[in-house]
């Protein structure tokens, strides 16, 4: 069984709760990002992971996260696709116009 939770010696099925903040907690992706929300997040992240350290058994359902699994999953099935769509939305493109052009010259655009 696979459990993603701080209790990985409890064989037992446990409910996972995900919320979507939105931007309920994190600013509009277009205006400033604070260097201190930016660093709770890392660190929020952090703890996950050394939380996880360790329970590759555990958490073998899970796919490994290399660089094939970031590739393949995020870049070519989630983020192309998207940004495939939203580079033709007339309000994206007027919205970053200016950095569009940047944006194509990096090697996952």
């Amino acid at each position: 069984m696979c459990k993603i939770a701080t209790d990985l010696t409890t064989d037992a099925p446990m409910l996972v709760r995900l919320q979507d903040l939105g931007t309920e907690s994190r600013p509009s992706v277009t205006g400033p990002f604070p260097l201190s929300l930016m660093m709770q997040e890392a660190q929020g992240l952090a703890s996950i992971h050394a939380a996880n350290l360790g329970h590759t058994e555990a958490l073998a359902c899970l796919p490994r996260a290399d660089h094939s699994y970031v590739i393949t999953y995020i870049q070519q099935r989630f983020w192309r696709p998207a940004w495939e769509q939203v580079v033709h939305d007339p309000a994206f493109v007027e919205l970053l116009e200016a950095a569009i052009p940047k944006l194509k010259l990096l090697p996952y655009v």
